[in-house]
């Protein structure tokens, strides 16, 4: 099994992430939100912000300081869906930063608000 020390929560990593609705999937960046002995989970990481809805734009956290964590541009935490993929021999990743304090607890004040939203709209 792979070692679950070298992920921990906070890290950004490249990972092949597949589709939800359609076949097949892309690598792309995730942030790790927990680690366990069996699994990781995470939230999607997205560039692509300015061609969404205001309902979509709104699960996005952006994130400041974004070139420290290890990422090519601006990008957005989607924390509409926490993701989970199990720890193997075939897992294959790229770590390539870790979330700044800072956005850290921006992510942490976002999804409390977030939560409380969608609490009210029940």
């Amino acid at each position: 099994m792979m070692n679950r020390k070298i992920i921990k929560p906070d890290d950004i990593l490249i990972l092949y992430v597949s589709f939800i609705d359609v076949n097949g999937g892309k690598k792309r960046p995730v942030l790790v939100l927990e680690v366990n002995d069996e699994s990781f989970s995470f939230f999607s990481l997205t560039s692509q912000y300015e061609n969404k809805s205001k309902r979509i734009r709104g699960q996005y956290y952006k994130i400041k300081y974004w070139k420290a964590a290890g990422l090519v541009k601006q990008t957005y935490v989607d924390v509409v869906k926490i993701r989970e993929i199990y720890l193997d021999n075939d897992i294959r990743f790229h770590r390539i930063g870790q979330l700044a304090e800072e956005d850290i607890k921006g992510l942490n004040e976002f999804l409390e608000q977030f939560e409380s939203n969608q609490i009210r709209k029940k």
